[in-house]
């Protein structure tokens, strides 16, 4: 019984937990091109492209 206590414990704390990115996804490449040019060269040498 104490398991089920815990989970639904754990599932509260989820659900109170703020969804925000510092960095919205249409704007990820603009604020950081460093990480997407390693994003791709590293693309590029794991599916040797």
């Amino acid at each position: 019984m104490a398991f089920w206590g815990d989970q639904m414990e754990k599932i509260k704390l989820h659900q109170n937990y703020p969804n925000h990115w510092q960095t919205d996804l249409m704007r990820a490449t603009q604020s950081d091109p460093q990480s997407c040019c390693f994003t791709l060269w590293a693309m590029t040498i794991i599916y040797d492209v």
